[in-house]
């Protein structure tokens, strides 16, 4: 039997570097609503990298249906604003 999909959760603005300190966070994904052209995010499930590092683009939606064993880790270098979507 297959697990049914989450489409909705609890969010976390931000626009430096943020931890969601909760074991087994589920992450559905992220919304960046603003950058500067050179502003890079990471993810990772505490020290180990679940996203490598990439540029995202403003008004755009990335969804990461994953889950953090140990917390999610949003790493932020430069100007961006964004909203992480996930559940517990």
């Amino acid at each position: 039997m297959s697990s049914p999909v989450t489409e909705a959760g609890s969010y976390i603005n931000f626009s430096a570097t943020t931890t969601i300190s909760q074991p087994n966070v589920q992450l559905l994904g992220v919304f960046v609503s603003s950058t500067s052209g050179t502003a890079t995010l990471t993810v990772s499930d505490g020290a180990s990298t679940a996203i490598s590092t990439f540029t995202p683009l403003a008004g755009t939606f990335y969804p990461f249906p994953l889950t953090c064993k140990t917390s999610a880790v949003f790493t932020v270098n430069g100007t961006l604003s964004a909203t992480a979507l996930f559940t517990m």
